[in-house]
């Protein structure tokens, strides 16, 4: 069958990874894939190309099997009249939320921010659940993300469905590295990701470790004030491309997201062989077993942040067998499994629906 794999996105990130990672799985399984997307993101055009996949606009030239949106921001708004346009012309339409839950569809997630503007989350709502009646399936990353997204928007629950994120196989772990404790938190330096609060921990805390931040954003310049003005152990790296590298010196993972409907670097830092310290937000609980494969503390708080990293620096035998579990743990997010559910559920929304298909009863439980 041919699937158009179509992104709004502009750059790279964890849906970028996803779809390319879903891209060349269909293609090894035989299935035909365009990537679609926008004209303004040359560098993800010339990368599609490269990768040997067809590149068409984010609406497709013809009438494939499958039209598969992936949305980076839950509120594009260009994305609800591709959605429109793709169900006169694809058989089947798909969409996967990548971030559904986020201070934008959720006051509550950042501090600060509970107050919306009025008549705001009932214009939202219309929006989504007008987007959702336009697609035979909404996918979501996270069982986190699926709750959000039934709650938040009072779709049917038949309407949406689960399909983790995974990860391919990794060789064994580095070895443990030697020197003084040392974390590292990676991704874009932005509201979300929670660096600001991390760079707030390092002052609070009571153990001797030091923190490096790899990637770029608008606040990054804003943090490096910050940090320098607490006289903290924080280095900011921008961007790099040998994460692995970066892994294997650490630690542990630090990730003090806002929210995070999945996290690609939380499954890499376990493939590494090394603990996660995180926030128990949306999906990372389902990732990082808490007090097994790391540890999970409350969102927005500094102090408590401090006081697991505090516990790991002072306990190197604790930090490297929490390593150790979760690179166990991590084989359970497998590539290949969240490719083959994505291509059982192409194929069901292909077949007339049947009382009692093995999807039927999976939306029922």
């Amino acid at each position: 069958m041919q699937v158009v794999l179509a992104t709004t996105a502009t750059g790279t990130g964890g849906v970028w990874r996803h779809l390319m990672d879903l891209a060349e799985g269909l293609g090894a399984r035989g299935w035909e894939v365009e990537i679609g997307l926008p004209d303004s993101a040359g560098d993800l055009r010339r990368r599609s190309t490269a990768a040997g996949f067809g590149v068409c606009g984010v609406l497709p030239r013809s009438r494939p099997d499958v039209w598969h949106l992936h949305l980076g921001n839950t509120y594009d708004p260009s994305a609800l009249g591709a959605v429109a346009v793709a169900r006169a012309r694809a058989s089947s339409v798909l969409l996967t939320e990548h971030l559904p839950r986020s201070d934008a569809s959720d006051p509550g997630a950042r501090r600060g921010t509970d107050r919306a503007t009025p008549g705001a989350r009932a214009a939202k709502t219309a929006f989504k659940r007008t987007q959702y009646a336009l697609c035979d399936r909404v996918v979501c990353v996270s069982e986190a993300s699926h709750r959000f997204v039934l709650d938040r928007y009072g779709v049917a629950p038949g309407k949406v469905v689960t399909v983790p994120n995974g990860v391919g196989p990794a060789p064994a772990p580095a070895g443990w590295p030697e020197g003084p404790p040392r974390f590292v938190a990676i991704g874009s330096v932005i509201v979300q990701k929670g660096f600001d609060v991390l760079v707030e921990a390092a002052a609070e805390a009571q153990a001797p470790w030091s923190v490096d931040v790899v990637g770029d954003g608008p606040h990054l310049p804003d943090l490096r004030a910050r940090a320098d003005w607490l006289g903290v152990p924080v280095r900011f790296l921008g961007h790099r491309d040998d994460v692995g590298t970066v892994l294997a010196g650490a630690t542990a993972l630090v990730v003090p997201s806002r929210w995070e409907a999945s996290s690609y670097v939380a499954m890499e830092a376990m493939q590494a062989g090394r603990a996660v310290v995180a926030s128990r937000v949306d999906a990372l609980p389902e990732i990082v077993e808490d007090g097994v494969t790391g540890l999970l503390v409350e969102p927005e708080d500094a102090r408590a942040l401090a006081r697991a990293l505090d516990r790991l620096a002072g306990d190197r035998a604790r930090a490297e067998t929490m390593g150790k579990e979760g690179y166990r743990r991590v084989a359970g997010f497998r590539l290949d499994a969240m490719v083959d559910g994505l291509v059982d559920l192409y194929r069901d929304i292909r077949r007339p629906r049947r009382l009692g298909s093995r999807l039927d009863v999976a939306h029922a439980a």
